[in-house]
């Protein structure tokens, strides 16, 4: 849709999320899946040597994913695509086939996350991870991601989700009410993207 239709990437992911979220409940019809095999759930909650599987996985693919951005070739002719497509086209980069690259890696890592959460929490539901939505859009815009492309980098995505984890379960140790968590993270996503865009119109 992005890389063909030419629909933005935002609309194409806002739509598809609605499209999928209408396909689960379609076929969960209300029913909870549960009791995975232990094998299956080792993945998000077993321990090696002392410390959890999430975290082995998270240094390995924290560190390929830093090292495609920030080392290869391809990492970046995609942060070129994303500072001005026009000029990454006229410099000769395959920006479709980079952006199908782009996508095709995000909804891997997206996959991958489900399958550790699934795991950790052995169930599963229609509306499933519907929460996490904004937290995760938050994280990347803390860690300094641009919304208008070709600034940030996969650690600083780490440590926007570290210091957001930070906050919410900060709210949590002074007893601040659950409710009043997706308001400060709507607070926090709308600053990152007003430093954001003040950022930009200084450097230009």
């Amino acid at each position: 849709m992005v890389t063909a239709l030419r629909i933005p990437s935002f609309i194409a992911t806002y739509g598809m999320l609605w499209v999928l979220n209408g396909l689960t409940y379609w076929y969960m019809a209300g029913d909870t899946i549960h009791g995975f095999p232990a094998g299956f759930r080792q993945i998000g909650s077993g321990y090696l040597f002392g410390l959890p599987i999430p975290v082995y996985l998270l240094v390995v693919f924290l560190a390929i994913g830093t090292l495609f951005a920030q080392r290869t070739i391809w990492g970046q002719e995609i942060y070129a695509i994303g500072a001005n497509p026009v000029a990454a086209r006229l410099s000769g980069i395959p920006v479709a086939r980079r952006l199908l690259l782009v996508y095709a890696v995000s909804g891997t890592m997206a996959g991958l996350a489900s399958i550790i959460f699934l795991s950790r929490l052995n169930s599963a539901e229609a509306d499933i991870g519907e929460s996490l939505t904004l937290p995760a859009i938050a994280a990347v815009l803390i860690g300094g991601t641009s919304l208008f492309g070709g600034v940030g980098t996969v650690f600083g995505t780490f440590v926007g989700a570290l210091i957001l984890t930070l906050v919410l379960n900060g709210m949590n140790l002074l007893s601040v009410s659950a409710n009043w968590q997706p308001l400060v993270t709507g607070i926090i996503v709308i600053l990152a993207v007003w430093l954001d865009m003040k950022t930009r119109r200084r450097a230009q």
